[in-house]
């Protein structure tokens, strides 16, 4: 059997992983401030009148989405806007609790073009342009995602409803469903299909005569409507509230419930009359001529008319009608400051409503409880209209901007997959590398998806590939490799995310975790086309087996200290008396899932916790499966486990070199010996060699110095690792096909001497490493250090003075002439050092205290060697620039940002700034994130210093800084976090702003094109090459960015 070969790590790379992964992601400027200012003998502070963050008053928020349609759904709002984009805010990613102060873009549509959308009473459908209707209901959180509505294609028109939605199919055919009841396929409404219906109204209809139809709720016949004729919309009356219809000539009419009523302990019981004839008879609406729209929300109504102004009647307690106060109104009222409207919404149960404008804009009044305005503001009403706060987005990065990735980020190479008989394909960013002959040649495919989270496996006669993207993930096969077909699926409940395909008992299964859920779905296929739910587990599961009598699910087990007493409780690192529980879960059928150990038990001492439960943090990879049925499983320490009954296992402990592994491959048979390829500690590469599988031998491959995952084609072993791969015929000797390229978590790049110079540091924060290139683009790495060496002694920050690099690290300045050669200062600094520059006379270098970052300082070198403290500082300092002589330094003060500045070093001006004031959503941020009270970056560009925070500050001198008013809006300023962690540089024609997945350009500061592209880079820092942006970061990333 040929398989692929993933290491798994044991507890203790897990734990360095992880710690160097959240150290990876957060950018050396994001850190938590306090500053506290502390005047020590010698340094003079020069205070400057606190300043508060400037007004910036009513931005155009609209700067870039056009909105064509948007729908108000009691606490959640959603909108389309004309590129087919999906929007939502309010109560939407959590279930009873406040969402999203201002609209946020759906990605879960992002490569399914939308038609229409619809809403009701906490949900959403959504109708996409192949005929299928999607639902996201706030009925359950298992429902947590959008589902696809069962029984539902070639769909032309869903409707506008409160409780139920009607679909109509290309055929005429009438479907309903009801949103409360996810999960349930649509009904077929006969009565209703092909009967001259235009439109669906909850429980009324319109034919095409105009004519209007009681239709029931499920299968009642209709029933004519008497006195209505020539209409074109229906408003069904909510809960206790009367229905209003309008015509082609622009007239209303009323029937149904005459009163409306509401009830509190304050007000008792008020009661508004808004229908003057008797209950139930239809009756022509006075006053309301020349009406082109009418929506209704709870209790109130509103119509839009013909000179475009807004008008409301109904109850006003939480600002529904629009006019600035509270009073209720049976007679419309005027919408305040509201005269160019082009379409109204509102819903279900919602009390807050929305008028499109002509320029695609959108205002909002009424309830924001939720914040379901989405204007950004945390007032519980909004009295009159305001715009609602759309993201300045311009478009698609990808599509406006060329990637080029230099480093191992954007080159790395995914696990390999082969069919045994010399095909074998590893997914990367670009393409899909293909070996037709075993891996001694090699081509590059295209991917049948654009996706960066691409896995592939090989089983039975097919391989598989899935794409890994958390909003619509796919999934496809091939035979060949060459063509690729997308598979069908019968959803459950969510999106499916293929995590294990395996062939097992003569058919395909695949393990998928619904989204949003700890479940695992097991579905089944016999083809790898067509897929069919089999059954759930409570749980997330990631290996499944056939034993021949049973199937045997599990995701490795629990460490914990204590004895191992019961079922599948072992001792497996006797050296610290450390124990596990497998987690294993068994079934006949697929269906029926029974666990047979693993269950949480708190009389155990866990190795691992978070907030009380366990981590799993012990590992099983598969070894094989005997001719008795028996399966065979391996660990990390030197331990074998078995199980004949998939019930009980047995642990058998094997020699001792394998334990303390961080990843060990299969055994593999090269026709002479065994072989078992495995890491140790940093990616130490070794091979274990055999003749008999019991009694191994380690030995090192020369040239392959580094770990590889390996797996066999049928001709050769194909090894590889990050970016390098290499080929050999009897796993031993290797023959290196492609090379590594930079792998490290680079922060900082600046050229000087024609060289490009990158520090940073490799497995984060341990190991010094400086990247050199000539072009920027081919680059050499060098280690300032042992790659064994566990010092935290990374290199943060470079500059150049014309004549020397000076990089900082911690407690240690290196210092190079040419970037290649470096020489370390023998005496360690009081500081561990951040960031370092150059002011023309001095470098000038930002650090804290050595074991206490409450305490900062700043250090100044003539030559990079001899440094000098020249200033002393109670909390911390985040970042650092200059220009002609001045010095400016940002950071925090308690709940203050602040700014420091000195132009000779020794005199030093200092400005506070109260942040978010004007911002309620940056403001409410502030009780989670010391972000929101701080500056973590400042920069010269083109003619001044910038920081980029709540507002974009600017001043020519560090001294006087203004709030530049702009459109700059929610891309820069909704997160603190990620606002704080963007650079920006200026390019000599524009400014270039860059954080986590945005790109911003602007030619004034205040107009911008915002560019959003579906990676989340961990961008440390940004240099201006001349013709494009050079971005370093996290994970061996360095890119250039080049605008098409």
């Amino acid at each position: 059997m040929v398989r692929n070969i993933a290491f798994i790590k044991d507890a203790k790379e897990f734990r360095e992983y992880t710690m160097n992964l959240f150290k990876r992601v957060v950018p050396r400027n994001i850190t938590l401030i306090v500053l506290i200012l502390l005047l020590i003998t010698g340094t003079f502070i020069t205070a400057v009148p606190s300043a508060k963050a400037l007004e910036v008053g009513n931005q155009d928020a609209n700067t870039g989405v056009k909105v064509q349609k948007i729908v108000a759904s009691n606490l959640q709002s959603y909108a389309l806007d004309t590129q087919g984009n999906l929007w939502a805010w309010g109560q939407y990613n959590n279930f009873g609790e406040i969402g999203n102060a201002v609209p946020q873009e759906v990605s879960f549509f992002k490569d399914k073009p939308i038609k229409d959308i619809q809403g009701g009473n906490q949900f959403l459908q959504v109708l996409l342009k192949d005929g299928t209707v999607w639902g996201r209901f706030n009925y359950s959180k298992d429902t947590a995602s959008f589902s696809q509505i069962k029984g539902l294609k070639q769909i032309v028109q869903i409707s506008d409803a409160a409780a139920y939605v009607y679909a109509t199919q290309s055929d005429g055919t009438v479907w309903l469903y009801v949103p409360s009841e996810p999960g349930k396929a649509a009904v077929k409404r006969p009565e209703l299909s092909n009967a001259g219906f235009k439109a669906f109204f909850d429980t009324y209809a319109i034919k095409n005569d105009g004519t209007v139809w009681s239709i029931g709720n499920k299968s009642s016949v209709p029933i004519q409507v008497e006195g209505l004729s020539g209409i074109k919309k229906i408003i069904d009356g909510q809960t206790n509230q009367p229905n209003y219809a309008l015509s082609e000539e622009g007239q209303v009419w009323g029937w149904g419930v005459s009163t409306i009523y509401t009830s509190s302990p304050n007000t008792g019981v008020i009661n508004l009359k808004l229908l003057q004839g008797e209950e139930g008879a239809v009756e022509r609406i006075e006053g309301l001529e020349g009406i082109q729209d009418i929506t209704s929300g709870e209790n109130f109504y509103t119509v839009l008319k013909e000179d475009r102004t807004v008008w409301a009647w109904g109850f006003n307690d939480r600002n529904q009608l629009g006019d600035g106060t509270t009073k209720y109104s049976v007679q419309p009222v005027k919408v305040s400051n509201l005269n160019n409207a082009v379409g109204l919404s509102n819903g279900c149960m919602a009390a807050h409503s929305f008028a499109l404008l002509a320029d695609g804009s959108a205002v909002t009044w009424g309830d924001n409880s939720k914040q379901q305005s989405g204007t950004g503001s945390d007032q519980k009403t909004i009295p009159t209209p305001q715009e609602v706060a759309f993201s300045a987005l311009t478009g698609d990065a990808e599509k406006q901007f060329t990637f080029t990735f230099d480093g191992v980020k954007g080159n790395e190479l995914g696990q390999a997959a082969s069919n045994g008989k010399g095909l074998v394909i590893i997914p990367k960013l670009t393409g899909l590398l293909v070996s037709k002959d075993g891996g001694a040649t090699w081509s590059t495919r295209p991917l049948p998806i654009n996706s960066s989270k691409i896995s592939i496996t090989y089983q039975h006669d097919r391989f598989f590939l899935s794409d890994q993207n958390l909003s619509l993930p796919h999934l496809y096969y091939s035979l060949d490799g060459e063509k690729w077909i997308e598979t069908a699926v019968e959803l459950q409940s969510s999106v499916l995310k293929a995590h294990t395909i395996t062939w097992q008992n003569n058919q395909f299964i695949l393990l998928s975790y619904p989204d949003q859920t700890m479940k695992t779905e097991v579905y089944t296929s016999t083809d790898g086309s067509m897929w069919n739910l089999q059954g759930t587990v409570g749980e997330r599961l990631d290996q499944i087996y056939w034993n021949g009598k049973r199937y045997l699910m599990t995701y490795g087990g629990y460490a914990y200290y204590g004895s191992a007493s019961t079922r599948n409780q072992f001792l497996y690192i006797p050296s610290d008396k450390r124990n596990v529980e497998l987690i294993v879960y068994t079934s006949d059928n697929l269906s029926q899932w029974t666990q047979q150990s693993g269950k949480v038990n708190n009389n155990l001492k866990y190795k691992a916790t978070i907030n009380g439960k366990p981590i799993r943090n012990y590992w099983l990879t598969f070894d094989e499966l005997q001719s008795d049925g028996t399966l065979v499983f391996y660990d990390t320490e030197g331990n074998n486990l078995s199980t004949k009954d998939g019930i009980n296992f047995k642990l058998v402990r094997t020699s001792d070199m394998f334990s303390g592994l961080y990843s060990r491959s299969e055994i593999f048979w090269n026709g002479k010996q065994y072989l078992i390829y495995a890491t140790r500690f940093r990616e130490e590469g070794i091979v274990f060699v055999s003749t008999d599988k019991v009694n191994w031998q380690q030995q090192k491959i020369p040239n392959m110095p580094l770990g590889m995952m390996v797996t066999y084609t049928g001709k050769y072993f194909v090894g590889y690792s990050g970016t390098r791969l290499a080929v050999s015929k009897d796993g031993l000797k290797w023959d290196l096909k492609q090379s590594g390229k930079p792998d490290a978590s680079f922060n900082q790049v600046v050229k000087g001497n024609g060289t490009y110079v990158a520090v940073g540091s490799l497995y984060t924060y341990a190991v010094p490493t400086v990247a050199t290139s000539k072009d920027g683009k081919n680059w050499q790495q060098i280690l300032l250090g042992n790659r064994e060496d566990t010092t935290v002694n990374g290199l943060t920050s470079v500059a150049w003075n014309g004549n020397v690099f000076v990089a900082v690290g911690l407690q240690y300045a290196w210092t190079s002439k040419d970037g290649i050669a470096w020489n370390r200062n023998n005496k360690p600094l009081d500081a561990e050092m951040k960031h370092v520059i150059w002011t023309g006379k001095h470098y000038v270098a930002i650090g804290h205290a050595k074991g206490n970052d409450k305490k900062s300082m700043i250090y100044s070198s003539e030559n990079g060697t001899t440094w000098k403290k020249v200033y002393d500082w109670s909390g911390k300092l985040t970042d650092i620039a200059t220009h002609n002589g001045t010095t400016v330094v940002v950071g925090t003060n308690g709940s203050k940002a602040i700014v420091v500045q000195s132009t000779n070093l020794t005199k030093w001006n200092l400005q506070t700034f109260t942040l978010g004031n004007d911002l309620p959503n940056w403001k409410q941020q502030q009780n989670d994130y010391e972000e929101a009270y701080t500056f973590l970056n400042v920069q010269w560009a083109k003619d001044k210093f910038i920081i980029v925070s709540d507002h974009i500050y600017s001043s020519t001198n560090g001294l006087q800084w203004t709030a530049v008013k702009g459109q700059y809006d929610e891309y820069i300023k909704t997160h603190a976090a990620s606002s704080n962690a963007s650079r920006l540089v200026w390019t000599g024609i524009d400014y270039r702003f860059i954080s986590s997945n945005r790109i911003g350009v602007s030619k004034d500061l205040k107009s911008w094109d915002f560019y959003e592209h579906n990676e989340f880079y961990n961008f440390n820092e940004m240099l201006w090459t001349g013709t494009d942006m050079l971005v370093t970061g996290a994970g061996g990333l360095l890119v250039h960015l080049r605008e098409n």
